[in-house]
């Protein structure tokens, strides 16, 4: 009962080292990019800063990553 155990640990922790290192070779990190006058946000913008991304929104992009979220707050 042991063997089968640990056999089966070993065949777990094996099959996620794969899966993890396949999603790491396998695909590209950005999922999609966008200009930022073609998405919106949930922020209640002022009709000046509506005005302004309307004008120079495409200047910027919004770069959705995929994996682990991590966040950084000035």
């Amino acid at each position: 009962m042991t063997i089968s155990l640990i056999a089966a640990s070993g065949v777990g922790i094996s099959l996620a080292v794969f899966l993890f290192i396949r999603e790491q070779i396998g695909g590209s990190v950005i999922r999609r990019k966008l200009c930022c006058n073609e998405t919106f946000s949930k922020r209640l913008r002022t009709h000046d800063e509506i005005e302004i991304l309307a004008v120079h929104g495409g200047r910027g992009m919004v770069v959705e990553l995929q994996g682990q979220s991590v966040f950084w707050y000035n």
